[in-house]
């Protein structure tokens, strides 16, 4: 569950993204006001997600366990 919530977020992300980078080919020079909007939104996407993301595990072999005795 907690993998379906990353991919999701990911794509978020990866959406507001998109939305920015046309918003800035659109806009042109005006992008700075026109598309602040945007980008707010996805420095609040891209900072939530780096803040709340379960960092992954590493698995550890019976071997390795043995010798930190």
């Amino acid at each position: 569950m907690v993998v379906k919530t990353q991919l999701v977020r990911t794509e978020e992300i990866n959406f507001v993204r998109e939305k920015m980078k046309w918003c800035y080919r659109r806009e042109g020079v005006n992008h700075l006001q026109n598309c602040r909007e945007i980008t707010l939104q996805y420095l609040e996407l891209a900072r939530a997600a780096k803040l709340e993301w379960i960092k992954p595990f590493k698995l550890v072999s019976k071997a390795a366990e043995g010798l930190d005795e």
